[in-house]
């Protein structure tokens, strides 16, 4: 009896993390900051997107964060850490947005 419910939970478990796994964007670029300096951590970034985002955490005061673009129906959606404040967030997707960043489509051929 009790292997029956080890067997189901562990079941159960790997059900969960396939659909948890299969439901995340797969990240594209990941830039941390680190006393308020950003370094691409993976990735491509252009030296726009690293100025504009030292620029920003020297306006809210952010030290410490991580932030990453994430590829979602072809376009790069940015992710945030805790530690990026809602007004550092909006003003860099603002950024992001004016910019026209997308992600490109690789063909089969």
């Amino acid at each position: 009896m009790a292997l029956k419910v080890v067997v189901s939970a562990l079941m159960l478990a790997a059900i969960g993390y396939v659909v948890w796994r299969a439901g995340r964007m797969p990240a594209v670029f990941g830039v941390h900051i680190r006393d308020g300096q950003p370094d691409t951590a993976w990735g491509t970034v252009t030296p726009a997107f690293l100025d504009t985002v030292q620029e920003l955490c020297r306006d809210h005061g952010v030290t410490t964060g991580e932030i990453r673009g994430c590829s979602q129906t072809g376009l790069i959606r940015l992710w945030f850490s805790a530690e990026i404040p809602e007004g550092f967030r909006r003003q860099l997707r603002n950024w992001w947005t004016i910019s026209g960043w997308t992600l490109k489509r690789r063909s089969k051929y």
